[in-house]
């Protein structure tokens, strides 16, 4: 009796433990489950007790949010927006490497995010779920400004390499910077960190209008006076900067429109010459249109003019097939995209001389039926956020924008869509 009295003392408690030890915590070494919902007597640390995990959002492996297939195509669209951050670290970006995405590397294009995306993404995330993606956005904002400088000017922080020695080395990327600026004026935080970024932009700008568009291969100055006219843009708007300063930012501003009017192609696009496919100019002058088109305060008789003539010949280019021959089914789909954001755009907002009207709703129609069609046979694996972000700008009626939204926080609430 005795002896067995002794093998319950001592065998029962290695027992329990040998138990808790497989049941509990190699599963959760496997991801499998969490210690303190199995048994939450197990209080030591992951890292106590054999190899630990990477927090979740620090991996470089690219989370698969999965999405219903049989949503409508806007609320299908909605959810992969919206769904986007809630897979932590760079996802938190709210944006994605658009170079990357043209080219169908979409794990790199979420690992090496650009924040050119994140203007758009976090513009409309606030015109769709208005208040709610509050939490997102400044989470956003907050990726950005811890890439930055610890003190001012406060650049943006980006690896690159080293053109001699090809190393890894850490450079400011003024273009990025600009971007990261436009979200903050936006949203009218940071508004020091705003200060500084304004106050270079304005020192910076040469005679002739433009901006140095930095160091690097991958870089246009398209891009970097694009986004100083759109900073400055909203900069004049805001009371809180100081008056003389927004009178020098309208002037600046004025002053980069003039040089991206005189700065089109032959065809009277603008080419990026980063990609070096075929539709590049295509591609940057949708980018250029879509972001500056809204200011109703840009308004120059030269700039309608230019506007309207760089819509008339980015139809007829996009209309004409051989642009296309080189590219893939889905480089098509992503590019068209963002043509037809701009397409879209400027049939509200630019007064279109009727001729370039009825090529651009002629265009718009059948891009439509073609999308819709080519949307319903690919994956959600293939559809990345940059484009999803210009096919809702495109296909979704801005008065439908927060009925769709609301369907897709009603889901998320309820846990139906993860």
């Amino acid at each position: 009796m005795e002896i067995f009295n002794i093998t319950l003392i001592v065998v029962l408690p290695i027992a329990t433990l040998i138990i808790a030890y497989f049941g509990a915590i190699v599963p959760y070494a496997k991801g499998e489950v969490k210690l303190h919902k199995r048994f939450p007597f197990v209080t030591k640390k992951v890292s106590d007790l054999g190899k630990a995990r990477k927090p979740k959002g620090f991996s470089k492996k690219t989370p698969d949010l999965q999405i219903r297939n049989d949503l409508p195509l806007p609320q299908r669209l909605l959810t992969l927006i919206w769904n986007y951050p809630l897979a932590g670290g760079n996802h938190t970006s709210w944006a994605v490497k658009e170079g990357e995405v043209l080219r169908g590397d979409l794990i790199s294009a979420s690992q090496r995010p650009g924040l050119g995306v994140a203007i758009f993404s976090t513009e409309l995330a606030l015109k769709a779920f208005g208040s709610f993606a509050t939490s997102r956005i400044n989470g956003c904002i907050n990726w950005g400004l811890s890439r930055t400088q610890q003190d001012p000017p406060y650049l943006l922080l980006v690896e690159g390499t080293e053109p001699i020695t090809s190393k890894m080395e850490i450079k400011t990327d003024f273009r990025h910077t600009l971007a990261l600026s436009i979200i903050l004026a936006r949203f009218g935080q940071h508004l020091i960190h705003l200060e500084h970024y304004i106050q270079l932009t304005l020192e910076q700008q040469r005679d002739d209008g433009g901006w140095s568009p930095g160091e690097g291969i991958l870089i246009s100055e398209i891009f970097t006076v694009l986004y100083a006219a759109e900073l400055l843009s909203l900069c004049s708007h805001i009371k809180e900067i100081p008056k003389e300063t927004r009178r020098k930012a309208v002037l600046s501003r004025n002053k980069a429109i003039d040089w991206l009017i005189k700065n089109t192609d032959g065809n009277k696009l603008w080419k990026g010459d980063v990609l070096k496919y075929s539709w590049d100019p295509l591609l940057s002058t949708a980018w250029v249109l879509r972001r500056l088109l809204p200011f109703k305060e840009i308004s120059s008789e030269s700039w309608l003019y230019c506007s309207n003539q760089a819509i008339h010949s980015m139809m007829q280019v996009a209309l004409n097939p051989t642009i296309w021959l080189t590219s893939t089914h889905l480089q098509r789909l992503r590019v068209e995209a963002r043509i037809a954001s701009a397409a879209t755009i400027a049939t509200r907002t630019l007064g279109l001389d009727a001729i370039v009207s009825e090529k651009v709703m002629s265009y718009l129609k059948d891009w439509r039926i073609r999308t819709e069609k080519a949307l319903s046979e690919i994956t959600d694996k293939q559809l990345d956020l940059s484009t999803a972000l210009f096919l809702v700008d495109a296909l979704i009626d801005p008065l439908k924008l927060k009925e769709w939204a609301s369907r897709v926080l009603k889901m998320s609430t309820t846990n139906m869509v993860i």
